[in-house]
């Protein structure tokens, strides 16, 4: 990642680099650490364009742009909220239907797909 520091503050904080992809509790713990050693949070820009999905939002449009050229920044603070309340939430029992379907939606995915290949290499 890069982390960007003008006049001896951090300002900005790009979590990704050319093959690393952190997961969001790595932001989150990173934020946390920051946090516990009083870094001001809210006057902290985070690069969430992986977290907010915003490059696939991009390739929808059919314009395939580099990291470093979309980014979309938020504030510390509220990256950090925002990340907490998504581990809590999914972490509860009220998701656990959810992981399930899921889940089975990508297996029954990779049966179909295994099952149209033969189909189609017993057509050749």
């Amino acid at each position: 990642g890069l982390l960007v520091v003008t006049e001896g503050r951090l300002g900005r904080l790009y979590p990704h680099s050319g093959h690393y992809r952190p997961q969001e509790r790595h932001v989150q713990h990173l934020l946390r650490f920051l946090e516990k050693s009083n870094i001001e949070l809210d006057s902290l820009e985070v690069d969430a364009q992986h977290t907010m999905k915003v490059a696939r939002l991009l390739a929808r449009e059919g314009s395939r742009v580099k990291k470093k050229d979309s980014p979309h920044f938020i504030r510390g603070d509220t990256l950090l909220h925002f990340l907490e309340l998504k581990s809590t939430a999914w972490s509860t029992p009220l998701f656990e239907e959810l992981k399930s379907v899921r889940g089975k939606a990508r297996h029954e995915w990779a049966d179909t797909s295994a099952s149209a290949e033969g189909e189609l290499g017993a057509a050749d």
